[in-house]
């Protein structure tokens, strides 16, 4: 007997009610002498036919948003631009979801999200592709380069993203930074056209929130820069670059300094002595960023041990990196360094920015409380500039608040900042809480403060940031200005 491999073939067939299913045909061959016999097996094919659509749908599609996901993204990118049609990216980042995640949690992520991508679908729902790259990240790929479509449809995503969110009966707003850029004039393969738009997206994102930047071809020499720039950030720390400067901080009752803040400096090699808004939100998000603010941290413990004996209370308050809170190891971290720098914990007074305290979770509470127990004192830093809500100060054990210099600039000019500085103080004297006022620069100012009855101030009026040395000599060595 010879047998023949046998084919499979798919065709539709018909049932014996009439209708249409997928049917796979096995067909087999053989001889038996001279007799030639055929074999045809059929199957109903549907039930798998199902199952391998669920599979595609499942590699193919973002199982939350039902939004096609980066890998068939990348793959229309590169069929778009094979065929040499004209195309727009639009990559948008959400502003503000992080903290909507830090305040209602991932089921209100989960929820936005959706929400997102419904709008992003209405708003357009004649491009080639919406899809979502993971995270709080979308694409938006175009037909056609006009800049005028870019702009006018980027204008559109940004109000419909930005019009609020119920979830949970809570009302709640995000926004969307916008980078776009058109191909083949911006970048003839798709890499580099992606490459264009997030740096166009970074620049958004730089510029404020709610931003839509169109790439422009300097934007590649700005991101070779930032690179390096990185790069050197990286070897800082580990070079010694870093130094630890301070500002003093004053008592309005009677001028004297009663402490000070500990201020990064980068000493860097070509371009000198930088300040933090050159590098410190770089540098925050870096994996160094807990080991240079425990550095921070006792080099700035150790100078007011020192400090402390020619001014008795002597106050050193210390900036925080998030990634320090997060750590779960500040609380054995402040106590090793209050025992061996010898530094009462009431001369150490740790700043907080906003962003740790929307977390409103148990885990930061504990930590607060336990640093409180310590008998360290914490600042609420940049206070009225951010979403924190009043619930906060009656929740979390603050035990001062730092009025933003942008407040106090204008704040004999402008009702509305001297309004804000004087609700700050309100809020300050009901909660129990010191009040200390930063950028602080002329004499009308500094008596504004003193008649809204606000405890302390810093700022140029009083001193820059300056060595520990300078310090010294200034107001230590030779004893309190009078």
């Amino acid at each position: 007997m010879n047998g023949r491999p046998h084919k499979s073939i798919e065709l539709l067939a018909l049932r014996k009610d009439g209708s249409e299913f997928p049917a796979e045909f096995s067909l087999s061959s053989w001889k038996e002498g001279k007799t030639t016999s055929v074999n045809i097996i059929v199957r109903d094919v549907t039930e798998r036919r199902i199952n391998e659509e669920h599979l595609f749908r499942l590699a193919a599609t973002d199982a939350l948003t039902n939004l096609p996901n980066r890998a068939v993204w990348r793959e229309r990118l590169e069929q778009t631009m094979a065929a040499e049609r004209p195309a727009t990216i639009l990559l948008l980042d959400l502003d503000g979801f992080k903290e909507v995640n830090e305040t209602l949690g991932h089921s209100a992520d989960d929820a936005i999200l959706q929400e997102v991508a419904l709008r992003l679908r209405s708003v357009c729902s004649t491009a080639i592709m919406v899809a979502r790259l993971g995270g709080n990240e979308f694409v938006v790929l175009l037909s056609g380069n006009d800049e005028r479509q870019a702009r006018t449809v980027a204008g559109e995503l940004i109000g419909a993203i930005s019009m609020p969110y119920e979830v949970s009966g809570q009302r709640c707003h995000i926004g969307v930074s916008i980078g776009g850029a058109l191909g083949p004039q911006h970048g003839s393969r798709p890499d580099d056209l992606f490459a264009a738009a997030d740096m166009a997206l970074y620049r958004a994102k730089s510029t404020g929130k709610g931003h839509f930047e169109l790439f422009e071809p300097r934007l590649r020499e700005v991101a070779v820069l930032r690179r390096a720039f990185e790069q050197e950030l990286r070897f800082a720390f580990e070079n010694g670059e870093f130094e630890v400067f301070y500002q003093p901080q004053v008592s309005l009752s009677n001028s004297r300094v009663v402490g000070a803040e500990a201020l990064m400096r980068w000493s860097h090699p070509q371009q000198g002595l930088l300040s933090p808004a050159s590098f410190m939100e770089v540098l925050s998000q870096k994996p160094s960023a807990s080991a240079v603010g425990e550095w921070v941290l006792r080099t700035a413990c150790q100078q007011a041990a020192k400090w402390q004996s020619a001014i008795p209370g002597f106050r050193m308050g210390v900036n925080l990196f998030e990634a320090q809170c997060r750590s779960g190891r500040l609380v054995t971290l402040v106590r090793e360094v209050l025992t061996e720098t010898r530094l009462s914990p009431e001369n150490l007074e740790l700043e907080i920015v906003e962003n740790v305290l929307l977390h409103n979770d148990a885990v930061t509470l504990r930590m607060l409380q336990d640093l409180r127990s310590l008998g360290v004192g914490l600042a609420f830093d940049d206070y009225g500039t951010g979403f924190a809500a009043l619930s906060l100060l009656k929740r979390y054990p603050v035990t001062r608040l730092k009025i933003d210099r942008s407040f106090v600039r204008d704040v004999n000019t402008d009702p509305t900042d001297a309004a804000v500085v004087k609700a700050i103080q309100y809020l300050g004297r009901s909660f129990g809480m010191d009040v200390i006022a930063e950028g602080v620069e002329t004499e009308a100012q500094l008596n504004f403060l003193k008649q809204v009855g606000c405890n302390e101030a810093q700022g140029y009026l009083f001193g820059r940031p300056m060595t520990a040395a300078q310090f010294s000599q200034l107001f230590v060595d030779v004893g309190p200005p009078a």
